[in-house]
């Protein structure tokens, strides 16, 4: 559960911060520009956040994955 919302959390934090920073967020002078590319990478790398609300959901469920798909 952490996990998922962690990185729910990290996404939405850098991607308004290079918002705020307009045009300035998306160049590779700003940290935040290296900051939200890192949180993008890990949300793609540990698996999509549907894949991991799916998981979290059977467990609180207490289904198997062939009774909820």
């Amino acid at each position: 559960m952490c996990k998922v919302k962690a990185g729910t959390a990290v996404v939405f934090v850098t991607q308004k911060a290079v918002e705020l920073l307009g045009p300035f967020g998306y160049t590779r002078a700003a940290l935040v520009e290296k900051l939200m590319r890192d949180a993008k990478i890990n949300d793609l790398y540990e698996g999509t956040r549907q894949i991991n609300l799916l998981i979290v959901a059977r467990a609180l469920l207490g289904y198997s994955r062939r009774e909820l798909k």
